[in-house]
């Protein structure tokens, strides 16, 4: 895993104790960050299948997990979806 991969940053901190505490026990997972999993998952699916699924190219895919620039990775994300969005 890179060091830049889903690097802990303050706004964890809101997923850890939220000003609105989060109540729900079927929610629980979603407030998790485990880096290790996320990256032993996105290795195991492998790259050619990730970028199926999200819609990204393999290098804009190389940039999602390793760019430590969220205003980017955030470009990234919306770009995908609008890709799946527009298979529909």
């Amino acid at each position: 895993m890179v060091d830049t991969f889903c690097v802990p940053t303050p706004v964890n901190e809101l997923y850890l104790a939220p000003p609105v505490p989060e109540r729900d026990p079927g929610t629980e997972a979603d407030r998790l960050v485990d880096r290790a999993a996320i990256w032993e998952t996105f290795g195991r699916v492998g790259r050619s299948r990730l970028a199926e699924a999200n819609r990204l190219s393999l290098d804009e895919n190389g940039v999602l997990f390793t760019k430590p620039a969220l205003d980017r990775v955030i470009q990234l994300v919306l770009t995908g979806i609008a890709r799946l969005q527009a298979r529909r």
